[in-house]
């Protein structure tokens, strides 16, 4: 899996940047933390990855990211089920409301799972494996780039869809950002072969609110949204560019985007997530209706989570294909007491 992996992480990740050597590392900035064999909750094998502002918290056993916060906080933005500490991944795991928590991947659309639910097992319900590669990677003409570590995990080959993820985390060298970008390969003698989407799952915890950019010709205008659910979320609002809105505790809410980011606003910190939609691609080219954002508001007290979901386009998977999914996730400072304010600064958009 190493060696794989660091293959296919030069594969994805060179294009457009240029690669440099170690030295030039200790001139941009500190180098990354990283603690293996870290015990965060229970989970004896996490890995902490650092780069001085923010710190993720990677769990194999969970296949999950379970964190990403500041340095030195305890907490975070994504949400965590304490219930389920220090237990590995299991599709047994899913009696309990939420499962997990933290940030997944799933194959999309779920009409395709063939059981409606748990998720397939091999995508979520097995441990992963790891590795830890070091490749300074550094945009081209900037000192913008992303740290020399990168965090892989790695799932089983899922026995229904013959494919397995692959996930390289790395944080920004000098900001508070971290990128994870999500590989699904493909091996043969699969059953479930229809067009996949590499689809995000990132819970959080409950919100002050949660805002979603409207883009200038959405493909769901003039609503802005597809109906996933039944209702609206509670707060809705849909006003100058920009949607509002909020986990409902009396009933799921369940909305669609064609939009390119999401934000989701805490007491005091704020969190952006992108994955920028594939230009010229319709409805059809997305699942769940042509969404490649999706809001989902678990009800009740229990497990008072938020998820924010993106999909990659869809794709037809022949043996040794691979497609993938870039997400990157923002951390911010809260400077603004309105949540709308804050969004709108976090995503620069006017008021």
């Amino acid at each position: 899996m190493f060696n794989r992996s660091k293959t296919l992480l030069c594969r994805l990740l060179a294009p457009g940047l240029a690669l440099f050597s170690t030295p030039l590392m200790a001139q941009l900035a500190t180098p990354p933390v990283v603690v293996s064999n870290y015990n965060y909750h229970g989970w004896t094998n996490a890995i902490l990855l650092g780069n001085g502002q923010v710190e993720a918290v990677v769990v194999p056993d969970a296949g999950r990211v379970m964190q990403f916060r500041f340095a030195g906080s305890t907490n975070g933005p994504f949400w965590e089920n304490s219930r389920l500490y220090g237990k590995p991944s299991s599709a047994a795991n899913w009696s309990t409301t939420g499962a997990i928590g933290g940030d997944k991947s799933w194959p999309a659309p779920q009409s395709d799972w063939g059981t409606g639910w748990p998720p397939p097992t091999g995508f979520d319900g097995t441990p992963y494996t790891y590795g830890i590669t070091n490749l300074l990677i550094v945009r081209s003409g900037s000192t913008n780039g992303f740290t020399n570590t990168v965090v892989t995990i790695s799932s089983p080959i899922d026995s229904g869809y013959k494919i397995q993820i692959t996930r390289f985390i790395q944080l920004d060298l000098l900001r508070p950002v971290m990128r994870i970008r999500t590989v699904f390969q493909r091996f043969g003698g699969a059953t479930r072969t229809n067009p996949v989407s590499v689809w995000t799952i990132t819970q959080v915890a409950d919100p002050a609110g949660i805002f979603v950019p409207v883009p200038a010709q959405s493909v769901f205008a003039p609503a802005d949204y597809f109906q996933l659910g039944r209702g609206l979320p509670a707060q809705f609002t849909n006003a100058n560019g920009l949607i509002s809105l909020n986990r409902d505790p009396a009933a799921q809410r369940h909305l669609g985007f064609d939009a390119d980011s999401l934000v989701w606003v805490g007491g005091d910190t704020a969190m952006r997530i992108d994955a920028p939609r594939a230009p010229g691609l319709s409805k059809t080219n997305y699942p769940n209706g042509g969404c490649n954002t999706v809001f989902y508001g678990n009800n009740g007290t229990e497990a008072p989570y938020v998820e924010l979901e993106c999909f990659g386009p869809l794709t037809k998977l022949a043996p040794g294909q691979t497609v993938d999914l870039l997400t990157t996730y923002t951390l911010f400072h809260r400077t603004e007491t309105n949540p709308e304010a804050e969004a709108r600064k976090v995503l620069t958009l006017s008021r």
